[in-house]
Formats: structure tokens, sequence, C-alpha cells
């Protein structure tokens, strides 16, 4: 069982592809009879974009042979809907040439589509850096993940295990960062932040004031600069509500993005208005994803911490290397 992302023009079809039961892709709309081989795939394409590079070809001539004859059956499948959601289906059929009225593409494939969509949010980094591809059709590395998230159980597969092992790594990571009291945690944020690429102005607000703890620029390795305002909430248990996104955008400056990090989790109705797209963004960093960017950062963070002499706070969350994921 393989999970794949058709990205349905970055979204834009989602919904009609939904209410009709399929995915569906083109570039070969004028071609009824399906070509039965990469080679027939590739002598189509360059007739109908002789002008397009070879990588290019290639590259989408790819795409057209996965969609019809590398997903299968059963296949779990991936499509962009409603800024940060994620629609899921399963593949019940093979693919079949048909044009269908609002659809811009006619090789099609029937599809079970859940109702209840996923929140991108909610995977892992490399999971997200995954989703990011420019690519309409490709398969999805970390299946175990995806899988797990939507319920499906496959015995004895070595990537749901690794998935479940790495559960137990993030929660023995967790129990470390949750020693720290709130004011380390907060400071601990602070240096994670520094090592994406964050410029603090000033920390604004006391642990516990409920209120914006820092502001500055997030300089995204100089492709863009973001005026950010974060919220941080070191909270265990209780999950963020909607009523605290509601009042960190209250909150945020003119121009500014908002963003909100905790070692807990977000209610839904917290994420919904989150990525509300009638209002300011703010973005959610759970425990989860949290530890997930400070093990990527580590390095990084100690050397910031110990450029600045924070030697206990550096001793509390050092780590041994195995411990980590890969």
């Amino acid at each position: 069982m393989s999970v794949y992302i058709i990205r349905a023009d970055y979204g834009r079809y989602t919904s009609q592809l939904k209410e009709l039961g399929i995915a569906a892709i083109g570039w070969l709309n004028n071609y009824p009879d399906l070509p039965k081989t990469r080679e027939q795939i590739e002598e189509h394409y360059n007739v109908e974009f002789p002008d397009h590079k070879k990588m290019q070809k290639a590259i989408n001539v790819g795409q057209i042979y996965r969609f019809m004859y590398e997903i299968k059956i059963g296949d779990t499948i991936l499509c962009p809907y409603d800024n940060e959601l994620l629609l899921v289906g399963e593949i019940t059929s093979e693919v079949y040439y048909k044009v269908i009225k609002g659809i811009p593409w006619y090789y099609v494939r029937d599809v079970k589509w859940k109702e209840e969509p996923l929140n991108r949010q909610n995977f892992s980094v490399p999971l997200q850096n995954t989703l990011r591809s420019m690519q309409t059709v490709y398969r999805v590395k970390q299946e175990g993940e995806v899988l797990k998230a939507i319920g499906k159980r496959v015995e004895d597969s070595p990537i749901v295990a690794t998935a479940i092992e790495l559960d137990h790594l993030f929660d023995k990571i967790k129990e470390r960062l949750l020693e720290l009291d709130s004011d380390e945690f907060e400071l601990l944020v602070s240096y994670v932040l520094q090592s994406l690429g964050f410029e603090a102005k000033q920390r604004q607000g006391k642990t516990g004031d409920g209120g914006i703890d820092f502001e500055g620029v997030l300089n995204v390795m100089g492709v863009a600069k973001i005026q950010l305002q974060v919220q941080v909430k070191r909270y265990e248990q209780s999950a963020i509500g909607e009523r605290d996104i509601r009042n960190l955008r209250g909150a945020l400056k003119s121009g500014h993005q908002g963003c909100f990090i905790t070692l807990s989790a977000f209610q839904r109705k917290a994420i919904e208005s989150a990525g509300d797209p009638e209002k300011t963004p703010i973005s959610l960093i759970d425990g989860r994803r949290f530890i997930e960017i400070f093990t990527e950062q580590y390095d990084k963070v100690m050397d910031l911490l110990s450029e600045e002499e924070q030697e206990d706070l550096a001793g509390k969350i050092k780590f041994r290397r195995g411990l980590w994921p890969e």
C-alpha cells in the first residue's frame, strides 16, 4: 500500500474532484486510446509539447506514467485542499479516458474520498518538506506517517513500525524538555527561532502573561523577510483553544504575522481559526513539530548557547546524538 500526492493544479480543482469521486490529470487530452508504455507516452508528449525542454519532458512523462500505471487500486492519495488541508482518498479503479464538465483533464481514476481532511501542520517537518514538491503526481516517502494519521493498519510494515518507533523517541525528548521551567523553555524557543533566521527586536512578555513573547523579523535566507510576533506556552497537557488564537491575533501589530508555539497540541477549532484565509495568518507549532525543528537545528542551537555562555541551559538539553530520529 503506497501513498501519492495528486496536486490538482495546487488545489484549484480539489473540491470538484471530491464531489465527482475522481482524481484526474491532463497533458495528453487528445489521446482517448490510453498509451500502454512509457515510450508511447513520451511520443505523444513530444507531439503535444515540442518546445518543452528535455528535463521538463522527462519529469512530466514520468508523472503521467506514475498516475496511469504505478498507482494501484487500494493506494492512498492526498490532494491539497482549502489552505493547509489535504483531502484523503483511496484509488478504486484503473485509469480511463472521460471528458467531464468543469474538469480540464481527461485521464481519470475513481476515488473514494474521506469526508475529513488532514491538516498538513500536524505532520512531521520531513513530510511537510515532501509536500512542498512542485511535481503534480509523486509518491510520498513518509508513508507510515500518513497511514497512521488516517487510521490504516499495515501488518509487518517496516515503514509503519518506524513511525511508531519515532513516536517513542519524540516522547523521550519531550520528557526532557518538560523538565525545563517556563522561563527556560521560552529561552530555548528564542534560540531555536534564532537558528532559523529570526532576529528578535525585543522580548515583550513575561511567561504566563498571556501576551506576545517575541517580536522581530524572520529572514528566510535572504529570500523573504517576515515581520513576526510569537507567543510561547510550555503547556504539557492542556490543548491550545480557539480563544488563545483569537487573543493572539487581536494583539498582533499591523503588518505582522503570528506564530504560536507550545509543547502540547491545538484544538481543532484553534487550527481552523489559525488557518482562516480571511484573517491574519498564524502559524501553529505543536509539541511534535517543535521537537522536530529543535532536533534539526540542534547543532546550531548548541553553538548559539555556547557563544552566549548559556552553559546551564545547554547542559539541560544536551542529548546523545544516537537519540535523534533520522
